[in-house]
């Protein structure tokens, strides 16, 4: 998976960890998102290498085919212990779609 923000750029090497997983963050109920963990240089293990502070909104997506699919948009991060890399966590689409059924990707 890849994401793209104002602050970070395009940043790829982003792992699956939990699909439509719901969380609380900052007080915060959200949901249905995708928990993805970050490995930078390919080497299996994870790190803190992903997306930053103002990369919210934009777009976290994947090669399909020969093309591009959104999954959804950057949401957050959680550093759960200081010894375990963040989790971070994409907003799906579809969750979205409930809250605003006419929102679209262009």
């Amino acid at each position: 998976m890849c994401s793209s923000g104002r602050t970070t750029g395009q940043i790829c090497r982003y792992v699956v960890n939990m699909n439509d997983m719901h969380e609380d963050i900052g007080g915060m109920g959200t949901g249905p998102m995708v928990e993805l963990l970050h490995d930078g240089n390919g080497d299996g293990a994870y790190d803190d290498g992903g997306w930053q502070g103002g990369d919210s909104g934009g777009p976290c997506y994947f090669r399909k085919g020969d093309g591009v699919r959104v999954a959804g948009n950057v949401t957050g991060t959680i550093k759960w212990w200081p010894w375990v890399p963040k989790s971070y966590y994409c907003s799906q689409l579809k969750g979205v779609r409930v809250w605003n059924g006419s929102a679209r990707v262009r």
